[in-house]
């Protein structure tokens, strides 16, 4: 891999991680008994990045990641079936 490919794969890890510890921190308390899923933008680093998040906050969590050229959305029926049980986190890698 050429350094300037491993060095974008290195800011979308961290991106991605920064976006999970983000939901987690700013979640407040249950979202909403119907496992409702709420979309959200967090800018990290300048990048704004897409994550999809739903369940409880005080459950174990969930992190969601998709490989490339998928998205979040290929989860979108896969989130509300974990959301009772789980604190779900599945966020988009930066374009």
């Amino acid at each position: 891999m050429n350094p300037l490919r491993r060095t974008i794969a290195a800011q979308a890890l961290v991106a991605v991680a920064t976006v999970a510890a983000a939901a987690l921190a700013s979640s407040s308390g249950p979202i909403v008994a119907d496992t409702q899923v709420q979309h959200r933008i967090a800018e990290i680093n300048g990048l704004d990045i897409f994550y999809r998040e739903a369940g409880p906050a005080d459950a174990p969590v969930v992190l969601l990641l998709h490989g490339f050229p998928t998205s979040s959305h290929m989860f979108r029926n896969l989130i509300p079936q974990l959301a009772d049980q789980y604190h779900v986190v599945a966020p988009d890698y930066p374009g």
